[in-house]
């Protein structure tokens, strides 16, 4: 039997089943249905090896399975696969094979079994599980790639990781100071346009990569730039915004908690001439001041892009029994002084987010602390209305509560 439905209805409603149980009784339903369901089902994998301790299907299963019946793995499109470091581990074979087989993959994350560093060192990947990974990063397919939780990773690996459209290093840990590698032929078609790297400690190696002669051909493609910076100004950060901040559309930068922001370049208007967007994050001490440089940094950026269109400032608070309390003190004034709109003539939207971890609030209330931000913020900005209006910026406020 099958349904009197065309296949993309029967796909879509698959697609909008929410859980993987009833997706394996739709496919039970009738012929119909069967296909659409293994399209849904397998759309999405998180894969691991044995013994690493996170959730996920065995990547041995889920290989077996692939190998009785292959075009299930052409369903794949989003995967997830959390390594082991062990040289000798039996998943390695059964993880060459996995990526052999998913020839359709748009966004992949390969991922260490921990968010810390543990005494499993992916340098040790065999050779033909790191041929494997580079082999899939090349896949004309794969538009975007996550690298998390490794521990000295291969740095052919972290090259090979350029040629994606969009890709990103979590928590990676390049512990010896490996630079990247050179060669002497670069990719004359770049695919790169955005690149972020977050708490990760091989942010000198890539911006060193991105200004070389062969990382230029990559660096002049970003058009979106995403990076996390502690109080050391990472060595190449002049010269890494001379080479792409021409072509960059949205820049954003976080500056790690309990560290002094350092003030970035100076920039003028034919530094960021595209910058549509920019985001600054920052941690905002007792008070609810703003940490050193800030203002610099966030005059300095907005003033150097006359297309700006939207700026957004995430402030992580941790104390709120004490923040704005009294929003005309002169402390937390001098933190953050009035900023006018006048200066960016296609400004449309300013979004204030005030990011709060419900465990350090205790019994404080979260909208109250939120309603002092806000207040604090809309006596800084001129120029702005908390309503649309035709022709005046939005001053738009936001609470993100996170645990």
């Amino acid at each position: 039997m099958s349904l009197p439905l065309p296949p993309e209805l029967v796909d879509k409603i698959a697609s909008l089943v929410p859980d993987k149980e009833t997706l394996r009784s739709l496919s039970l339903v009738c012929t119909g249905c069967i296909y659409a369901s293994q399209r849904a089902l397998f759309k999405t994998l998180v894969v691991v090896y044995a013994g690493v301790g996170a959730d996920g299907v065995s990547i041995s299963c889920v290989e077996n399975i692939f190998s009785q019946s292959p075009r299930l793995a052409s369903y794949v499109q989003d995967l997830t696969m959390v390594l082991s470091g062990n040289k000798e581990h039996v998943d390695h074979q059964a993880s060459i094979s996995l990526l052999g087989r998913v020839h359709r993959l748009q966004h992949l994350v390969v991922s260490g079994s921990s968010s810390i560093p543990s005494r499993e060192n992916m340098q040790n990947l065999p050779d033909h599980v790191v041929s494997a990974l580079i082999a899939a990063f090349a896949r004309p397919s794969l538009q975007r790639l996550a690298l998390r939780y490794l521990c000295e990773p291969p740095p052919a690996l972290l090259l090979a990781a350029m040629g994606v459209p969009v890709v990103s290093f979590e928590l990676i840990w390049l512990l010896s100071g490996l630079p990247l590698p050179q060669s002497d032929q670069p990719s004359p078609k770049p695919r790169l346009r955005e690149l972020a790297t977050m708490q990760s400690t091989l942010l000198d190696s890539i911006f060193e990569f991105l200004v070389s002669p062969q990382g230029l051909v990559y660096a002049t493609e970003i058009k979106t730039l995403e990076f996390q910076v502690s109080t050391e100004r990472p060595r190449y950060i002049d010269q890494l915004m001379l080479v792409c901040g021409s072509n960059l559309e949205r820049f954003s930068i976080t500056f790690s908690v309990g560290t002094v922001p350092i003030l970035l370049p100076k920039a003028t208007s034919t530094t960021l001439p595209l910058l549509r967007a920019l985001e600054l994050r920052v941690y905002l001490d007792e008070n609810g001041s703003f940490p050193e440089n800030f203002n610099s940094n966030l005059a300095n950026l907005a003033c150097a892009s006359l297309a700006l269109e939207t700026i957004t400032i995430k402030c992580n608070v941790c104390a709120p029994q004490t923040m704005w309390m009294d929003p005309y003190s002169s402390a937390v004034e001098e933190s953050f002084p009035r900023h006018s709109a006048a200066i960016l003539p296609k400004l449309r939207r300013l979004d204030c987010m005030l990011v709060v971890n419900r465990s350090a609030f205790n019994e404080w209330d979260a909208e109250d602390v939120y309603a002092r931000f806000t207040k604090f913020m809309g006596l800084r900005m001129s120029g702005f209305s908390t309503e649309a209006k035709a022709g005046t910026p939005l001053l738009a406020f936001d609470l993100i509560e996170v645990w």
